[in-house]
């Protein structure tokens, strides 16, 4: 104190050393306040930025995470650290359908964000808008799970053809399980594939 009021030391300098110590203890809420303060002071501070956000998503606050890592994104594209983060941020999201289209419309190739995109469309009650997303991801990940859930989805959009023909290639992939191969018989029945 004694030195900062003698102007030898820098306060906002000693406020980032605070906050770096409560993110190393662990204490992310109170490090999401020191770092919210700290860009009051200085908003352009990208790497106070960059540990604001590490804050809220270690905290739990992911969505108020995404929105800055969003933000730093934006300022530097390239920047792995950023990029990293914010899709281990993301993949703690529940997206809604407009959220996940704003994710696949930045990274259009990265798979976890369209598969995010079709989960989204089928809770919200919108399964036919999900197949063509679903489709894309099964040409990259083509495994039994994303088969049988991509079925489930052609079911929904009374599709019973194409979800049997989605089950049948789930079952190829895991032939002995009793759970795919009864949802499989059970989408056969539903198109009239009775003898199948």
């Amino acid at each position: 104190r004694q030195q900062t009021a003698a102007g030898s030391v820098d306060p906002l300098a000693v406020r980032a050393e605070y906050a770096s110590a409560l993110i190393q203890a662990r204490r992310y809420r109170e490090a999401a306040t020191e770092y919210r303060r700290l860009l009051q002071r200085q908003p352009g501070n990208f790497e106070w930025r960059l540990n604001y956000a590490r804050a809220l998503a270690w905290g739990g606050s992911h969505r108020e995470a995404e929105t800055e890592l969003r933000t730093l994104s934006a300022r530097a594209p390239r920047n792995a650290t950023v990029e990293e983060l914010l899709r281990s941020v993301r993949a703690s999201i529940e997206p809604t359908a407009v959220e996940a289209t704003r994710w696949v419309t930045e990274r259009p190739g990265y798979r976890p964000y369209r598969l995010a995109l079709a989960r989204a469309y089928v809770r919200e009650g919108r399964p036919r808008m999900a197949v063509r997303h679903f489709d894309i991801v099964l040409e990259r990940d083509p495994t039994a799970a994303l088969y049988a859930e991509a079925a489930d989805a052609r079911a929904a959009a009374r599709d019973r053809a194409g979800a049997a023909a989605l089950y049948g290639r789930a079952v190829a992939r895991a032939p002995s399980n009793v759970e795919l191969r009864r949802s499989y018989a059970r989408a056969l029945a539903a198109d009239r594939q009775y003898t199948a």
